[in-house]
């Protein structure tokens, strides 16, 4: 997808665009052509306004040359109104909207350039059901306009609801494609893992018994945030939280892991209440905490893999004042094949990594 947005260079093929042969040096060549893409990770600029952030670099100009900031935010409004967003405010900067809200405003970036192609690197991540519901409506309205829509994801529900057809890609080489409404979902899932796979939700033995409670909340509460959430965790239990964006699941795990405060409730692990006042606390105690968004906290974009792997507890890896870069270097590359975090080396810069391999390096 990188390539057919202008941000890489092919070295071999070509791309096709309308039956004529097509080139992009530069991302500015693809959208000008008609490609727009919406990245899996956010390219917006914080700093900058809803309005500006959706026409960036294509912003309405008045007679002597100076952006319409009426007519800009007017403009942004209908791009708004696309996904019922009458709450958000064009002018608001977008470092104070909610993730959810945030991927929806990269989505619109992307429908502004009126595109022919439209790429969608997996959408929905961060989207509610009722968002994801208004942008398969928007895309199926493109689609009815003859724009060709390049859509992936992960979810293959997704993919059933609302492709027409399905490629299947499996490190990097094309496997198959298919007509959605003659295939089913087996099917899919063979071709993507190259196995038959059964029980694909996975399977607990009804039998198997669960060990003492290892973690216990008990009242917890943040003013304004969420309040009296109480709920334990046995040895080898896995315990889900449901609810829509919003509904403060993510405000609670961030509490628990001390990266905001508690005003009420305690919590127990193994049976001794604990006092968690700061992340270090937690790690300290032995609770990891996988971010929501792991590009603007959960990782060093621009330090290497080996580097994110031990900078929450860099205290294991050192040697009086010295890191022990032979330990560093060990745990690293024992994280990759565990994890098989597909890159060149313990050295790779993470912001070079694509969206799945920076997850697992969060981990």
């Amino acid at each position: 997808m990188l390539i057919l947005a202008g941000v890489l260079s092919p070295d071999s093929g070509q791309i096709l665009l309308n039956g004529t042969p097509a080139s992009f040096s530069a991302p500015h060549d693809a959208s000008r052509q008609g490609i727009s893409i919406v990245f899996q990770e956010l390219s917006l600029v914080p700093s900058l306004s809803v309005a500006e952030n959706i026409f960036a670099n294509r912003q309405p100009i008045d007679r002597l040359g100076f952006i319409n900031k009426s007519e800009l935010n007017r403009r942004a409004r209908e791009m708004l109104d696309l996904f019922d967003m009458d709450m958000v405010d064009p002018a608001m900067p977008v470092r104070n909207l909610p993730v959810s809200t945030q991927q929806v405003i990269e989505i619109l970036k992307a429908l502004s350039t009126d595109p022919i192609v439209l790429i969608l690197d997996e959408p929905t991540s961060s989207l509610s059901d009722a968002e994801t519901a208004l942008l398969f409506r928007n895309i199926s309205r493109l689609s009815a306009r003859g724009v060709a829509c390049i859509y992936i994801s992960h979810h293959l529900p997704e993919i059933f609801e609302i492709a027409h057809t399905v490629t299947v890609l499996r490190d990097g080489r094309f496997v198959c494609e298919a007509v959605v409404k003659d295939i089913n979902e087996n099917f899919l899932i063979s071709s993507m893992v190259g196995r038959t796979i059964h029980d694909i939700y996975g399977a607990r033995n009804p039998r198997a018994s669960l060990g003492s409670t290892r973690f216990e909340a008990r009242g917890l509460g943040r003013e304004g945030v969420f309040q009296d959430i109480s709920f334990m965790v046995r040895s080898g239990e896995i315990v889900g939280f449901a609810g829509l964006v919003g509904a403060g699941r993510t405000e609670l795990a961030r509490a628990i892991f001390g990266a905001d405060r508690l005003d009420s409730g305690g919590m127990w692990l193994d049976g001794e209440k604990i006092e968690v006042g700061s992340p270090r606390d937690a790690i300290d105690l032995g609770i990891g905490y996988l971010t929501e968004d792991r590009k603007t906290q959960g990782l060093y974009l621009d330090f290497s893999i080996r580097m994110n792997l031990v900078s929450n507890r860099l205290g294991r890896f050192t040697r009086g004042l010295f890191m022990n870069e032979a330990l560093v270097e060990a745990r690293s590359a024992d994280a990759i094949r565990e994890f098989r975090i597909s890159a060149t080396g313990t050295s790779q810069v993470v912001n070079n990594l694509s969206g799945g391999a920076s997850r697992k390096s969060c981990w």
